[in-house]
């Protein structure tokens, strides 16, 4: 060989962890087997091999008597079970012995290749196959071995390349000398003078001489031969006899291996044989796959680092205080993506996990939500069909998260009725939008309730670059959802289908930016040597002599899973990879091989071999590829073929498909048949002639749609998306509006789950198939199809497109009540555009066409007087049980006038509230008059704020009242009243029971109604309910910390809605609280981290927002006061005044009264004049009166102001009494802000009286009072300025 000639030696193999595992417990074996050999002898052998299924066979070569003996499948199986449960500590030492071996391997292979270049008979050819290519050059009669290169005759002779490990190892042909019929023989650790090592351990190196130099490692210098400090606790672990034997097989850094030349390739193939030994080790009854490709699907190759990943993060949301995760997994296709996600089910779900599986398909992409519906349709099945105790947990804790809103989620899962079987309530019916968001608040409470602490929920979606945008939207829902802590969400991409301004990209980036942890795994292509571990998994053969079939299939492939795979099936049935029967032995022959006979890729390659099967087999395939990725059998069955498509068919469509099936490019899993991955199907699917694809998908669409009559609604997107696609063959007027119609119904379908997009596909191409005459010969199709779209268009937010649609509803549809749902589309698009103005103003003009006009005369307080007054006449002396008994409303037109109307309130509340007092007392009246409906209980509470705002607080508590009973009342009877809750909740709550009852008692009822308003889709009651209860936490003393927690909680909320007005309207308080804390420079200004006071007030001013305007002065001049600015405080008061507010929530009202008397009170001490001596009269009559309804909430206050007079008055005695009982009482009522100010004003009162040392007490005490409260700012002013 050439190595002989050139006297160069190529570097051992270097050995793995697993290997050096391995000769330590053989040893360990070997060990204890010679201390038995002593008494037993040769017997021992006997005993075991009688109780074994081999025997010793005759004939082979000699070994000493001091050798050991055991059956090697035991020997595996116990090495393995060991090696799984090995201590971190022994695996970091076998870790740095494999280092060091392949430390050792790289120097020396580039000693060696070095040594090959100098030389002039270099070979190109890898070390393991050298002297191969020499062979065939010089083919000698009879091979010269050197000492040191003699091969056990057991091994197989490594300049054969065509000699392969047999798949039958009854003969002596066994690379290791293992086998059915043998046993290993390996060398004793006796004391004999022929053996290879005593009981210190050697290690040998090969001198230039061929002796052999032995280096004792004595268990004493362990530590130094491994370069490791063993700490206390490994000793303890690793006993003296452990350490003798890892001793025995240390690596020098400078000696290299010196093992017997047959124990090298043993120790090389051990990781292999003891993790598949029925590979090697096959027996008789293994003789029926000889010759045959043997794929292990259990098996992973080149993924352990990306296996080790996922397990780690499903650990981390099993962790009590976790959040939940994002995993991308990426790569190009068919490097195995699916396969390694798939592949953590098993150790998952045995970890406790729920493991849900969906895929998204690149030909259904407008199927909604395709692949988040069948993942959790198979959790509903499964939990439904499993055990009872089961099905009862999953029932309780659904009934907790979402109720009757589980009716919200029917639509889109159908399944989930097996699971609420008496499911019977029905979503309260909203506009898209409102569903829209709905929905995603119903989805994220459901995820919340399936992923427990105990039980969390792995969810993987696959091929998420063909993800629907509403998929995507839901994704980013559910993940940033912070209270949902144990969801590990697990996305595929194929990397070079993403680019940065994808979809998918995009949302990635927008989850992350929420705090969500999202981790990328990149799966390549396999490596060459995982490429010949698969190999040689699959033809059944020993790793070290598949080499040059791997150099060939990596060349060709470049290590992508699925072409690998292929193009192995593929050469072996082409003949070019064979097996001998007669030597028990694959073999391999690309020197016979056309060029270019096989294709060079994967689709290309796919596409070849399909055409080779059965012609019904190939119909079958390219049916089920028009269909898509996959199909479900009873849709398949109903398919009738005979002659197929211009005569090409099968008689049997499923015999057909199984026959696919058992070629392993098609699989059958639940009901489902599917292709094994996309690249088949889209090779499938190329062989469909381009000009015949609409054809083929007009022919499979009247197929099933006739085959599936009685069924049509599971079938309907697979029906309309094959008739779309073959459309523009549709020349029949009747089978075009057939086809319209079936488009219209998938839109419909679509708006209920609600999926917009797909809404807006299906209804827009309803649209295409009619014609000129179609309003007049179909003019409820064209109706809808365009009163439809235009209200999806307007969800999408594309307007342009959705006044498109409404001008042709306005100018087609023959009587105003056709118009009414494009009149409402139209309002809702205008306040989506922020054009509420608009929006009333459009409105009142329909309003007039339902029989029900708005004046327009005189100022909009003279109306509000009119329609006030005409209100309580109709009220009369009606008692509250006549107002609840009162008949339904049946008139349609004025149903749809409370709605519009209802619409138009939440319009104009922000923007003109004259208009919305108007709206208001008009939906009552209606209520009197024509009858109760679902806004009825709106109109009541409407009415209790108005009441409220003339000072009638009893009369307001009353209709307050009146409103929940009979919003109970509607819930009871249908869901329909519950789409009215969060706005009743927020006008009773803060307009009307703070008057009557404690602040706090508002604070539970207003964060339901937040919640309540995101599942029913009214956000901007929610929002507003969410406001309301930071406002009321703020007025009732609850600590700052607190208040600005809570605050930060509800702007994520809108941040995520990006409704960007109502952070502007709560930025105001927000800002307040961060000053009072001490985090601005200018306590006195509201600008800071959230908002510029001067920038706010120019963009109210701007769009006419003068209810913000007057919260924002308030707000300055009561800052202004605290930190004893007056002069400014008052001259805000002066621009709040600017402007009118008809119509106020408790919390600002009651603040505006008693802040004005206090700065006008401070105003005639410091500025010496009698100008403000009216407003603070004023605010004490107003405060006296709310304190006479509600003393909890404003006692304290009223005294208070009333202290301050008697102090402005000289009126010591009064002013001291006063003093004392508004610090008294806003203790007891728990309002420590006002508490604190009660202190500080009566310190300044003490001094001015020369009492210091009172008045120190009392600035003492309030300084803690602001500090108990949380404003660190204030009380800081407090120390510099005031003495204590």
């Amino acid at each position: 060989t050439e190595s002989e000639e050139t006297n160069i030696t190529p570097p051992k193999r270097f050995l793995t962890a697993y290997n050096f595992f391995c000769m330590h417990e053989r040893a360990k074996i070997l060990q204890s087997e010679q201390k038995n050999s002593t008494a037993q002898g040769d017997d021992i052998f006997l005993t075991i091999a009688a109780s074994k299924h081999w025997v010793k066979k005759k004939g082979r070569r000699r070994h000493r008597k001091t050798h050991g003996k055991i059956d090697f499948v035991n020997f595996a199986k116990d090495i393995s079970s060991k090696w799984k449960n090995v201590s971190p500590e022994k695996k970091r030492i076998y870790d740095k012995l494999a280092s060091e071996d392949l430390a050792r391997y790289r120097k020396e292979l580039s000693v060696y290749k070095k040594a090959r270049a100098e030389t002039a008979c270099a070979v190109s050819t890898p070390f393991f196959q050298q002297g191969q290519s020499e062979n065939k050059r010089k083919a000698p009669a009879t091979k010269k071995k050197t000492k040191n290169q003699t091969n056990c005759k057991k091994c197989p002779d490594p300049t054969d390349e065509n000699k392969v490990v047999p798949s039958n190892l009854h003969e002596n042909t066994s690379p290791t000398g293992v086998g059915p019929s043998s046993e290993i023989q390996i060398p004793s650790t006796g004391s004999s003078s022929q053996s290879h090592s005593d009981k210190q351990g050697y290690s040998f190196k090969e001198k230039e001489d061929g002796e052999r130099e032995k280096k004792i490692v004595s268990s004493n210098n362990v530590d130094q031969v491994l370069g490791l400090t063993t700490n206390a606790n490994d000793k303890e672990e690793l006993s003296g006899t452990d350490l003798a034997l890892f001793s025995s097989i240390a690596i020098s850094k400078d000696d290299g291996l010196g093992y017997d030349p047959c124990l090298i390739k043993v120790s090389g193939e051990l990781s292999t044989m003891l993790s598949n030994q029925d590979v090697l080790l096959c027996s008789d009854e293994r003789e029926n796959v000889e010759g045959k490709l043997t794929f292990q699907a259990d098996k992973l190759y080149g993924c352990d680092h990306h296996v080790s990943t996922i397990i780690d993060a499903f650990k981390r949301v099993c962790c009590p205080e976790s959040s939940s995760e994002v995993l991308t997994v990426s790569g190009y296709s068919g490097s195995g993506k699916s396969a390694l996600v798939k592949h953590m089910q098993k150790p998952i779900t045995d970890m406790g996990g729920q493991f849900l599986y969906g895929k998204y398909d690149r030909s259904r992409q407008m199927e909604p939500l395709s692949a988040i519906v069948a993942a959790f349709t198979e959790y509903c099945n499964r939990i439904a069909m499993g055990e009872a105790d089961k099905l009862h947990q999953t029932q309780k804790h659904l009934q907790e998260k979402i109720g009757s809103n589980a009716a919200v989620l029917s639509h889109a899962i159908p399944s989930l009725c097996r699971i609420f079987p008496h499911l019977t309530v029905e979503a309260a019916k909203v506009d898209i939008a409102q569903a829209h968001h709905r929905f995603k608040i119903v989805f994220q409470q459901f995820v919340r309730a399936i992923a427990t602490p105990d039980q969390p929920l792995v969810l993987f979606l696959d091929d998420l670059q063909w993800a629907d945008p509403q998929s995507l939207s839901l994704i980013e829902s559910f993940t940033t959802d912070k209270q949902n802590k144990s969801l590990l969400f697990i996305g595929s991409y194929r990397t070079n289908e993403i680019s940065e301004l994808h979809p998918l990209t995009v949302q990635l980036r927008s989850i992350e930016s929420k705090g969500v942890l999202v981790n990328n795994v990149e799966v390549g292509y396999l490596s060459r040597e995982d490429t010949n571990e698969l190999i040689s998994d699959l033809i059944q053969t020993s790793p070290c002599l598949t080499f040059s079939l791997t150099d060939e299939v990596h060349r060709k492939t470049s290590g992508s899973v699925l072409f690998v795979l292929q193009y192995l099936k593929t050469i072996y049935d082409e003949g070019y990879l064979v097996f001998s029967s007669s030597s028990k032995e694959w073999k391999w022959d690309f020197s016979s091989m056309e060029p270019n006979s096989i294709p060079d890729n994967t689709l290309q390659l796919l596409s070849y071999k399909i055409k080779k099967l059965a012609n019904a087999t190939v119909f079958a395939l390219k049916v089920l590829a028009c269909l898509g990725f996959y199909c479900e059998d009873f849709i398949l069955s109903s398919i009738e073929v005979g002659n197929g498509i211009d005569g090409f068919g099968c008689n049997n469509f499923i015999s057909s498909l199984n026959a696919a099936v058992k070629e392993g490019l098609v699989e059958y899993v639940e009901s489902n048949y599917m292709f094994v991955h996309d690249q088949i199907r889209l090779a499938a699917y190329s062989l469909i002639p381009e000009e015949d694809k609409e054809k083929w998908h007009l022919w499979v669409g009247q197929k099933i749609l006739a085959g599936t009559a009685s069924s049509q609604d599971k079938t309907l997107f697979y029906v309309v998306g094959q008739f779309n696609r073959g459309s523009m063959l549709i020349n029949n007027i009747q089978e075009r509006i057939l086809l319209a119609e079936l488009n219209l119904k998938a839109g419909k379908t679509s708006m209920a789950v609600p999926a917009v997009v797909p809404a807006a596909y299906y209804l827009k191409k309803g649209i295409e198939l009619l014609d000129k005459s179609s309003w007049k010969e179909h003019y409820h199709l064209s109706h809808q199809l365009y009163d439809h779209y235009a209200e999806v268009q307007y969800c999408i937010g594309q307007f342009q497109e959705m006044n498109k649609a409404l001008d042709e509803v306005f100018a087609c549809a023959k009587c105003f009540h056709d118009k009414i749902g494009a009149y409402f589309t139209l309002i809702s698009s205008l306040n989506a555009q922020r054009k509420p103005d608009k929006a009333v103003e459009f409105g009142i003009a329909v309003l007039s066409q339902l029989g029900e006009p708005i004046p327009k005369y005189g100022e909009v307080k003279s109306i509000v007087m009119v329609e006030l007054a005409k209100s309580k006449q109709s009220i009369g002396n009606k008692t509250d049980d006549d107002l609840l008994t009162i008949d339904a409303m049946k008139d349609k037109d004025k149903i749809h006038a409370m709605r519009l109307m209802y619409n138009l309130a939440v319009s104009s509340f922000m923007c003109d509230q004259g208009m919305y007092c108007v709206l208001a007392l008009r939906m009552l009246q209606m209520s009197l008059c024509y009858g109760l409906c679902d806004a009825s209980a709106f109109a009541f509470a409407s009415y209790g704020c108005l009441l409220s705002g003339i000072d009638d607080f009893h009369g307001a508590y009353r209709f307050g009242k009146l409103s929940l009973r009979l919003l109970g009342a509607s819930k009871s009877k249908k869901d329909e009243g519950s789409f009215f809750l969060p706005g009743i909740y927020f006008l009773v709550q803060s307009f009307i029971f703070p008057w009557v009852d404690q602040y706090r008692a508002s604070l539970k009822p207003l964060e339901y109604a937040f919640t309540s308003g995101l599942s029913y889709g009214q956000i901007i009651f929610s929002m507003a309910n969410a406001r309301a209860e930071c406002y009321n936490a703020f007025q009732c003393g609850e600590e700052l910390m607190k208040v600005e927690k809570r605050i930060k909680k509800y702007t994520k909320v809108f941040s995520d809605l990006k409704h960007q007005l109502f952070l502007q309207y709560i930025s105001p308080v927000w800002q307040a609280t961060l000053n009072l804390m001490g985090h601005s420079e200018n306590p006195e200004q509201l600008t800071g981290e959230v908002m510029s006071q001067e920038k706010m007030i120019n963009i109210c001013l701007e769009n006419k927002r003068e209810r913000s305007l007057i919260e924002i002065y308030h707000i300055c001049s009561w800052l202004a006061y605290l930190f004893g600015n007056y002069e400014l405080a008052s001259r805000m008061i002066e621009n709040r005044k600017q402007f009118d507010l008809y119509l106020g929530p408790c919390f600002l009202l009651s603040n505006i009264w008693f802040f004005d008397g206090m700065v006008a009170l401070a105003a005639c001490h410091t500025l010496k004049t009698d100008k403000w001596m009216g407003v603070a009269q004023k605010s004490l009559v107003q405060m006296e009166k709310c304190a006479s309804v509600c003393p909890l909430n404003y006692k304290h206050r009223f005294l208070l102001l009333q202290a301050e007079l008697a102090f402005l008055l000289e009126e010591n005695e009064n002013a001291e009494v006063s003093y004392n009982d508004a610090i008294k009482t806003a203790d007891e009522n728990g309002f420590v802000q006002d508490q604190a100010l009660a202190y500080e004003r009566a310190g300044y009162f003490y001094m001015k009286q020369g009492k210091t040392s009172i008045a120190s007490q009392n600035f003492g005490l309030s300084h803690n009072a602001y500090l108990d409260w949380g404003a660190q700012s204030k009380a800081n002013q407090l120390r510099l300025f005031c003495p204590f």
